[in-house]
């Protein structure tokens, strides 16, 4: 019987899986994970947060560095008297200071320790009072949903995963840390736009003027803000519209011009 000798399969060393497909499938496995892992660590977060009292706020507080923050802002006594008059109706803990910060950046935010930031540049576009109450409201709703102290906790989360991010895969996990955080800020702000509209009517009896700002600044992106902390102007106008029609809010009433020129 003679022998022969059978030649190597050329293909032996080559996998009969699409390596296109893998490779899809391991990134979709990467990014399920990162949001899994994402939620998970937000929803301990968010548990630890609530228990946070006023006390321990300003403990965390001391041991924060918010120094540049504060040498570029400015205590004013009209804003001031705004947002006292519309704490009570926030039913808020503890005091609330409010600060013009100097930036041309349009902008407003809450602070851990019960301090709101209003800079110039939003003051800038505001044209009544109604429009500058509607953003004290907002930021007043950011402290009654302790979102000041969540920023401070997702920052952290962020900051811990990247630790543990590989160098190959890392920006997929990055990526869907980020539009998780995207998703999560965002449901944030709508339910602060909405705080203050009734933090709006309690204290000012109408919701007048409550989406003019909104409506005057709208650069009408919507794709744009898919990756960021704030959702689009159309969608917040439309949800806070839908809110002053089913909670019966007035649209009647006063428009109060600014009393002060910023």
């Amino acid at each position: 019987m003679k022998y022969t000798h059978k030649l190597p399969d050329d293909a032996v060393n080559v996998s009969s899986q699409n390596i296109v497909l893998q490779t899809v499938k391991l990134l979709l496995i990467l990014l399920v994970i990162g949001i899994a892992f994402y939620f998970l660590m937000q929803s301990m977060l968010n548990i630890v947060v609530e228990h946070i009292t006023p006390a321990q706020e300003q403990k965390l507080v001391a041991l924060m560095d918010f120094s540049p923050v504060m040498e570029d802002a400015k205590h004013d006594d009209y804003l001031q008297s705004l947002t006292d008059r519309l704490t009570p109706c926030a039913k808020l803990p503890y005091k609330i200071e409010t600060y013009i910060l100097k930036s041309d950046e349009r902008n407003a935010f809450a602070m851990p320790g019960g301090k709101i930031y209003v800079t110039q540049g939003m003051l800038k576009e505001i044209e009544n009072e109604n429009e500058l109450v509607e953003i004290i409201g907002h930021e007043l709703g950011h402290f009654k949903h302790k979102d000041h102290l969540k920023g401070v906790g997702n920052s952290l989360i962020l900051a811990f995963a990247s630790l543990f991010l590989e160098d190959r895969y890392g920006f997929i996990f990055d990526s869907s840390l980020k539009l998780s955080q995207a998703k999560y800020s965002q449901r944030a702000e709508y339910d602060a736009d909405l705080f203050g509209l009734a933090v709006m009517q309690c204290g000012y009896g109408t919701v007048a003027s409550s989406t003019t700002l909104f409506e005057r600044i709208n650069d009408g992106k919507k794709w744009g803000y898919f990756l960021e902390t704030h959702p689009d102007f159309d969608s917040r106008i439309e949800k806070m519209q839908r809110e002053i029609s089913q909670k019966g809010y007035t649209l009647k009433g006063k428009i109060t011009p600014l009393k002060e020129q910023f």
